[in-house]
């Protein structure tokens, strides 16, 4: 756990293999700043990718989740 964030259990026979994390954090001036945080197995490719995939996924949630709204309003 890192600060408050639980990982929801793994779907049944998926072994996790890797994992890349962005860290919002206040730096010791109390700027906000990220850290971004790996397995050390990870290349920088790798890395990348899953973060923008996540990001898609993220993107797709957030639009979807606006269509829904604007479709309430509407009604």
């Amino acid at each position: 756990m890192i600060y408050g964030l639980e990982a929801e259990p793994f779907p049944e026979g998926w072994t996790p293999l890797d994992a890349v994390a962005v860290i919002k954090c206040l730096d010791q001036e109390g700027n906000t700043a990220f850290l971004i945080r790996s397995t050390s197995t990870l290349s920088d490719w790798e890395c990348y990718g899953l973060l923008s995939i996540a990001a898609a996924q993220e993107k797709k949630e957030i639009l979807d989740n606006f269509e829904e709204e604007e479709i309430s309003e509407d009604d």
